[in-house]
């Protein structure tokens, strides 16, 4: 992957596994120096399943045709005229009744609406004998307790005798029963649980666990796993379907411990004055290198290991596509990003850019890299 001082962005994960790299802001090191930020994402998408799965990739008009004029084409027309064209002999503009007279009407057309004339309005003037409004005293008037809302927001407890009603439980919302006989659905903007193999909801837990010498993510749909040394090949892994996955590692790599705080492994100078971070998120993992200083390497290249998938770069949107046998895309890398971490005070975050490139290579052992 060739990427430029900022920082890059890789695989997300979506409904199936989203892996992007979060931007986070560091200290200027010295004057003039300033560090800054690789975003990148790795995303799975679902392409066809039930209501509940997003697939934000899809574009929601690709089955609509473009728009066709009723009235004749333009091709192989001049797009200007002169001037003597669009004026009279005389050089006085033809009125409206002698230009209605030569265009003919066209078919389904809306007549003009006539203007009808002004009409002035007429108000009462005040009478002077009515005298002048005067105030009374002010005074409180007890309104009584207000009405009981049965909705609640995110992190509030529900009013009592409010109860779950776990039928009706989907992906991205809840419903209640409310002591009076109606309901309440809570919605949530993101998704809160998914189904296991067995149909049974799991609620979505993204933090990072030990587990056989690597760290999972809790509970998410797709498994992500990551290694507990940044030079590991298998650095992060993630399960996208059935007979289908993707992991890869970070070339030049330093065998840097993680430390995992929640969701979070960072991974310290991992190579020169830079840092990796990997977080699991609500569907994936999202990574971010974080560079130092002017010395931290400007291109980074990734191997991939890919079980019933190819990768394949769009050149114009930069996106890295991983397709199965069928050509189905199965998981996107978005292109990169990066952030500048000196802050400005009036938009809140430091400068930002896009200007990462990808080139997928083959290594010297057959494989493909990013």
């Amino acid at each position: 992957m060739v990427g430029r001082r900022h920082s890059a962005q890789r695989p997300r994960m979506f409904r199936g596994v989203y892996r992007r790299f979060a931007r986070r802001r560091l200290t200027a090191i010295s004057i003039g120096l300033v560090p800054l930020l690789v975003l990148t994402t790795l995303a799975v998408v679902q392409l066809a399943g039930g209501a509940d799965r997003p697939a934000p990739l899809l574009n929601p008009f690709r089955n609509v045709a473009l728009p066709q004029s009723s009235n004749g084409s333009a091709a192989g027309r001049q797009s200007q005229v002169p001037t003597a064209r669009s004026q009279t002999a005389s050089g006085v503009a033809p009125s409206a009744e002698q230009v209605r007279a030569q265009v003919p009407t066209v078919a389904g057309a809306v007549p003009t609406t006539v203007r009808e004339p002004e009409r002035p309005v007429d108000l009462p003037k005040p009478d002077p004998a009515a005298g002048v409004a005067r105030f009374g005293p002010a005074r409180t008037m007890d309104m009584g307790a207000p009405p009981v809302e049965w909705g609640v927001l995110p992190g509030q407890a529900a009013p009592p005798g409010q109860v779950e009603v776990p039928d009706r439980r989907t992906a991205w919302s809840d419903e209640f029963r409310n002591p009076d006989g109606t309901y309440t659905t809570r919605v949530y903007s993101v998704p809160k649980r998914f189904t296991d193999a067995g149909g049974k909801w799991v609620d979505i837990d993204t933090n990072l666990v030990a587990a056989g010498g690597r760290h999972r993510a809790a509970a998410v749909e797709h498994a992500v796993d990551v290694a507990d040394t940044a030079d590991d090949p298998r650095l992060v892994a993630v399960q996208v379907g059935a007979g289908a996955s993707v992991s890869f590692g970070i070339a030049g790599a330093q065998p840097a411990r993680s430390v995992v705080d929640g969701p979070t492994a960072s991974y310290a100078q991992v190579r020169p004055s830079s840092d990796v971070e990997l977080s699991g998120t609500l569907s994936g993992v999202k990574e971010t290198l974080v560079l130092h200083g002017v010395d931290a390497p400007t291109r980074w290249t990734f191997p991939l290991a890919l079980e019933g998938l190819t990768a394949a770069v769009d050149a114009t949107s930069q996106q890295v596509s991983l397709t199965d046998a069928a050509g189905v895309v199965k998981a996107v890398i978005p292109r990169g990003s990066m952030e500048d971490s000196a802050i400005d005070s009036h938009v809140g975050s430091g400068a930002y850019s896009e200007g990462v490139r990808y080139s997928l290579v083959t290594g010297a052992d057959g494989r493909t890299a990013l």
